[in-house]
C-alpha cells in the first residue's frame, strides 16, 4: 500500500508519500491550510496522482504522552 503522510501544522501541512512495498517514506511538499478549500482540492488531486491507499497523520503528545493542544487540533483536522 501506499500512503500520504501529514505533518499538521496551524498554516501549513506537510506532505510526504509512503510505500509498505518499498519500505521508504520521501517528502512531497507543504500546502497552505487556507483557503481551506484550495487545500483540499490540492490534496485530492497528490491523492489521484500518487494512487494512494491511505492516510498516515502525525499526532503530537508531550514528552510525558499527554495529548496538548496541537494533538486535539489535529483530532479535528482529521476528523
Amino acid at each position: 500500500m501506499d500512503f500520504i503522510g501529514i505533518d499538521y501544522g496551524s498554516k501549513s501541512v506537510g506532505l510526504s508519500w509512503g510505500s509498505d512495498d518499498l519500505q521508504i517514506a520521501v517528502p512531497l511538499k507543504s500546502l497552505s491550510l487556507e483557503p481551506i478549500d484550495q487545500f483540499f482540492a490540492q490534496l485530492k488531486q497528490i491523492v489521484f496522482e500518487k494512487g494512494c491507499q491511505g492516510f498516515v497523520i502525525g499526532f503530537p503528545l508531550h514528552l510525558d504522552g499527554t495529548i496538548g493542544k496541537r494533538a486535539q487540533e489535529v483530532n479535528v483536522f482529521a476528523e
